[in-house]
C-alpha cells in the first residue's frame, strides 16, 4: 500500500515535470538582457528538474526530497537577485519588495515544496522504496560458476 501511494505521488510528479519540460522553450524565449544568469538558473531549475528528482526519489526518497526542496529556495534567491540586478545594473526603478511577492513565487514552486515534503516524511517513517534494485552481492552470489 505505502509503495502504491508513493509510486502515485511521484507519478504525478514525474507527469508535472514533463509538462514543465514542454513548456520550458517558451519560458526561456523571452530571455533577454534584462535578465540575470541567476533568474535564468533559477527558471531552468524549476522548470526542468521537477521530472529528473521524481525518477530519483523511485530509489532515493531522502537525496531527492533534499534536492526538490532546494529548488524554490534557490527560485527565491534567484528572484531576489533580479531585482537588485534591475536596480544595480539596468538602472530601472522597482516597487518595494512586500508578503505578496514573496508568497507570489511559489506559484511554480508548490509541487517541489509538497513531493519533497512527502519524500523527507516518508523516508523518515522509514517507508518502503518504490523500485527495489538488486544490490552488487545478490547478484555476485547468484551468477557465481560452481
Amino acid at each position: 500500500m505505502k509503495r502504491a501511494i508513493s509510486a502515485t505521488f511521484f507519478g504525478l510528479g514525474s507527469l508535472v515535470g514533463i509538462a514543465g519540460c514542454a513548456i520550458y522553450p517558451t519560458a526561456v524565449y523571452t530571455v533577454g538582457a534584462n535578465d540575470s544568469r541567476q533568474e535564468v538558473l533559477g527558471i531552468s531549475l524549476v522548470f526542468l528538474f521537477l521530472f529528473p528528482t521524481c525518477i530519483l526519489a523511485l530509489r532515493f526518497r531522502l537525496l531527492a526530497g533534499c534536492m526538490m526542496l532546494l529548488v524554490p529556495c534557490f527560485f527565491i534567491y534567484s528572484s531576489f537577485a533580479q531585482r537588485a540586478f534591475m536596480v544595480n545594473v539596468r538602472h530601472f526603478p522597482q516597487p518595494p519588495i512586500d508578503s505578496k511577492q514573496i508568497i507570489g513565487t511559489f506559484h511554480l514552486t508548490w509541487p517541489y515544496i509538497v513531493l519533497g515534503g512527502f519524500a523527507i516524511l516518508t523516508s523518515a517513517l522509514k517507508w518502503p522504496a518504490v523500485v527495489r534494485w538488486p544490490s552488487s552481492f545478490t547478484l555476485l552470489k547468484r551468477y557465481t560458476p560452481e
